[in-house]
């Protein structure tokens, strides 16, 4: 009778064999974790760069049209401006009477205007007291200047004039704003063959708290306060992201900061640059620096931070007579 003999592995075998898979187990768990981590690392970046594009192009966009006032050429402050409405008075406030808060779009006179946040938002917090919209929610102000810019749309049909909307109707030598019930008084009827009727336009852009969190950290927005219409300012988050906006403007050949620019010094900046820093909205625990961002007059340091950043700046020259 044949004897049958068990085989199998030996003690060594089942070692190597355990060793090996257990070092094939250990690069699958790491390439795993390298292939997450350049995922999160990935589309953070993306994000980054498309808020911070978005952000600068849409700034810009706006700051090109900038005292554009249509066929009226001159600048608002040298006495051009009539109607039964007329032009506001500039100021570096917001209209104290909540009944003439539309005084912040009629403020022509100043297509230009920036309130720094640098001296720590005491001086920002007094002008954005108002910039609430009308929705009364809490000003959500957190870091940076605030970019004011004043221009009237594109030509608007006769036909579609509407009684209690503000609009500026001008020629090359006059300029009329008035609600839209008085457009036939002969205040806001200005002489010539060509004539066109706009709406106003106020923007003011600032960096703001989205009222959202990321973990237990605060997700920083572009904000924009808007006005036109009848004039009643209201607010709007833009582009999450963004957590911090500087801006400095080219006055007498030498850009200065808007703290040292006089009020009645607006109309002549010929070109503004500015800074925007776009922020992931969410931290990366395998993610860790230290740097400083260089913004005009801010340097804005950030130390062990979980969040990866990306500085944007262009310069923008003005078309048109502020």
């Amino acid at each position: 009778m044949k004897k049958h003999h068990n085989s199998g592995f030996s003690l060594t075998e089942l070692m190597i064999s355990l060793a090996i898979g257990l070092f094939l187990i250990v690069g699958v768990v790491l390439f795993m974790h390298t292939s997450t981590s350049s995922y999160v690392a990935t589309a953070q970046m993306n994000q980054i760069q498309d808020s911070g594009r978005a952000a600068i192009n849409l700034i810009s966009s706006s700051l090109r049209r900038a005292g554009y006032k249509g066929l009226y050429v001159h600048p608002l402050g040298d006495g051009g401006i009539g109607g039964t409405l007329g032009a506001s008075a500039n100021s570096a406030t917001f209209p104290s009477d909540n009944t003439k808060q539309y005084e912040w779009m009629t403020m022509m006179g100043q297509s230009l205007f920036s309130v720094s946040g640098s001296d720590g938002g005491s001086a920002i917090q007094s002008y954005s007291a108002y910039l609430k919209g009308t929705d009364g929610a809490k000003e959500s102000y957190l870091r940076g200047d605030a970019i004011i810019v004043r221009n009237v749309s594109a030509p608007v049909s006769e036909d579609d004039i509407t009684d209690g909307e503000i609009y500026f109707r001008g020629s090359l030598n006059y300029a009329a704003i008035f609600y839209g019930q008085e457009e036939d008084q002969k205040d806001n009827m200005p002489s010539g063959n060509k004539v066109t009727t706009h709406q106003l336009v106020a923007n003011a852009f600032y960096v703001g708290d989205s009222g959202r969190k990321c973990g237990d950290e605060v997700i920083p927005s572009l904000f924009r306060v808007s006005a036109t219409g009848a004039g009643v300012p209201i607010k709007e988050e833009l582009i999450p992201g963004i957590e911090h906006l500087q801006i400095r403007v080219l006055l007498d050949g030498s850009y200065q900061d808007p703290d040292d620019v006089d009020l009645d010094e607006w109309k002549n900046v010929t070109a503004a640059r500015i800074w925007v820093l776009a922020r992931a909205n969410c931290i990366d625990g395998t993610y860790t620096h230290t740097e400083t961002y260089s913004m005009g007059d801010e340097t804005y340091t950030v130390k062990d931070s979980n969040f990866r950043r990306q500085l944007f700046s262009t310069t923008v020259t003005f078309r048109n007579v502020l």
